[in-house]
């Protein structure tokens, strides 16, 4: 048995992902123009609390990056600082049941 190719369309597909810039160029980009923030976050008890608090600063728009730990008590967040702050990280957390302490560590 002979596998044929899907065709020209597939190969088009991958090429259009890789138009512009190399990806590894693209990504440090990306990350140069992103902030590093640390909010103390209160309301996480376990381990199994502290993936929750992470998802929800994932959902924001802006948030490229979150992981949060319960045992310091921190969520760390990597951001689009044009799009979001540490003010709305904290409302969303807020809402969703946790207690934002402070907002510091901003890079």
């Amino acid at each position: 048995m002979t596998f044929q190719s899907a065709g020209r369309s597939s190969v088009r597909t991958a090429q259009a992902s890789n138009r512009g810039k190399p990806r590894s160029l693209r990504q440090l980009e990306e990350t140069l123009m992103r902030t590093e923030i640390t909010l103390a976050v209160g309301g996480m008890g376990c381990a199994g609390c502290a993936p929750r608090p992470a998802t929800v600063a994932r959902r924001l728009d802006g948030v490229a990056r979150a992981t949060a730990h319960h045992a310091t008590g921190q969520v760390r967040l990597l951001v689009d600082p044009a799009r979001v702050d540490a003010a709305a990280v904290a409302e969303r957390l807020a809402a969703a049941g946790f207690e934002p302490v402070e907002a510091g560590g901003v890079r």
